[in-house]
């Protein structure tokens, strides 16, 4: 059924409209000119720069009308650095934000180009038990990822998440909290409603180690006569 809406800030930069072919064109090059002028080992393998200006919308048969422009502008820079036959790790490296303003493709290059350029003659390091710092995308790919599949409960029904049967119980670490929030300003996975017109809402997904809920559209919350919990990672996760 509808529900009021309010408005998330942030989440258009009218001069995304004007973010033109030629200035698109500069940016990408100067991305892959600041790679390459800060070692020439370095080698890039691929990139991107996405600008996008327009609106999502919501119309239902249950009497939602909902609109509201939006903006995303997003680069990426991928590769390796070569020094004779010793290869670098591979790496990638991307900037996301809803203003024109808000990414800096240089400042992702060199950053990409500094990781690629100090993995050289990386060598294996010995194995051990102890405390382990994760850089942000490795804590993406290792943590925020399984726990977003595990929680979803399109995951949960079909009997494919660890975490089926453990509600209320202790699934991580007590310094592990995880929060889905679609209604942060300038987020860019942020929106004033969900593809079904529900509104967005602060959800604790894991609290200080404990699993507190699951992520639920209107047709999963339906099965278990529950309410859609409207929550960014569950629409994100859906459109994938």
């Amino acid at each position: 059924e509808p529900v009021p809406v309010d408005v998330v800030e942030g989440l258009y930069d009218p001069a995304a409209a004007d973010y033109g072919v030629e200035r698109a064109v500069e940016s990408a090059l100067g991305m892959l000119v600041a790679a390459r002028d800060y070692d020439e080992r370095v080698t890039v393998d691929g990139g991107a720069l996405h600008c996008h200006s327009g609106a999502r919308a919501v119309v239902s048969s249950k009497g939602a009308r909902l609109a509201e422009p939006v903006s995303r502008l997003y680069c990426f820079v991928m590769g390796m650095a070569r020094d004779g036959e010793t290869v670098s790790s591979f790496d990638f490296q991307f900037d996301a934000s809803r203003r024109v303003d808000g990414v800096d493709c240089e400042r992702t290059a060199t950053t990409f180009a500094a990781n690629v350029v100090s993995s050289l003659g990386a060598k294996k390091g010995e194995s051990f038990s102890g405390t382990v710092v994760l850089s942000p995308m490795a804590a993406a790919e290792i943590i925020a990822a399984p726990i977003t599949y595990a929680v979803l409960a399109s995951t949960v029904q079909r009997g494919s998440s660890r975490f089926e049967k453990r509600m209320g119980e202790t699934v991580a670490s007590p310094l592990v909290s995880v929060t889905d929030d679609a209604s942060l300003e300038d987020g860019f996975a942020s929106a004033s409603f969900d593809r079904e017109g529900q509104a967005p809402r602060r959800l604790p997904i894991i609290d200080a180690g404990r699993l507190r809920n699951f992520l639920y559209d209107s047709y999963r919350a339906r099965r278990e006569g529950k309410s859609s919990t409207a929550a960014t990672m569950a629409r994100l996760m859906a459109r994938a």
